[in-house]
């Protein structure tokens, strides 16, 4: 990247500055219901994220973390913002999906590497969408890349909503995360394959229920 910082998801937010200086699995690592770090071998064990300007070089492990970081946005214990300095995608995804699905929106950004260390030094910080400001910093951000895609004209077509409002959000978060990743088109596909997923929520009578299906062969 070129620029200071880099918007991946617009939004506003404030709050003290919480750094991690390796990358953090939201999937085993964080408790949703708490906001804590739960991973006992990393720095942040212990703390919570909550409210949190939380910087990291990226994240690591399961692609489940979005879901965690969803979970965390919808029950009002998510960082306040995300600032990364190398290429992420798991809990930017969740952040997409939060401000997309549930209109719970907390900004993603992505720094310069020395832009990233002089932000890590600040006790505070606030971000718009057109600057960040610490004491003693302001770091200008650009907007996000989803404009400088090549989309074809029915890429166009969902995105302006011609196939209806669920379509037109889909295409939203994809291209946004294209964006994130660096991407300048989209590909078409006719089918794809899932490796595993899993659905991990409550039954109507409020006791966990754990789904797991592993090359969609089987149901637990």
């Amino acid at each position: 990247m070129t620029a200071a910082a880099q918007s991946i998801l617009g939004g506003a937010a404030k709050g003290p500055v919480l750094v991690a200086r390796e990358p953090l699995s939201f999937w085993g690592g964080v408790d949703p219901a708490t906001g804590r770090v739960i991973d006992v071998h990393h720095p942040l064990h212990g703390q919570c994220l909550g409210g949190t300007v939380l910087m990291m070089p990226s994240t690591r492990g399961s692609c489940t973390g979005s879901g965690v970081l969803l979970d965390m946005a919808l029950g009002g214990r998510a960082p306040a913002a995300l600032v990364f300095c190398e290429a992420e995608d798991v809990v930017t995804l969740g952040a997409l999906v939060a401000a997309e699905m549930f209109g719970k929106r907390l900004p993603v950004v992505r720094l310069a590497p020395a832009s990233w260390a002089r932000l890590s030094r600040a006790e505070s910080a606030t971000i718009t969408g057109t600057a960040i400001d610490a004491p003693g910093l302001t770091i200008p951000v650009t907007p996000p890349a989803t404009v400088a895609l090549d989309l074809t004209p029915q890429d166009r077509a969902m995105l302006d909503g011609a196939e209806g409002p669920a379509a037109q959000q889909a295409m939203r978060i994809l291209c946004a995360m294209a964006a994130n990743l660096g991407a300048t088109r989209l590909t078409d596909v006719t089918r794809g394959h899932v490796d595993g997923c899993i659905y991990a929520s409550r039954s109507a009578d409020g006791s966990p229920v754990s789904a797991l299906r592993p090359n969609g062969a089987r149901l637990i």
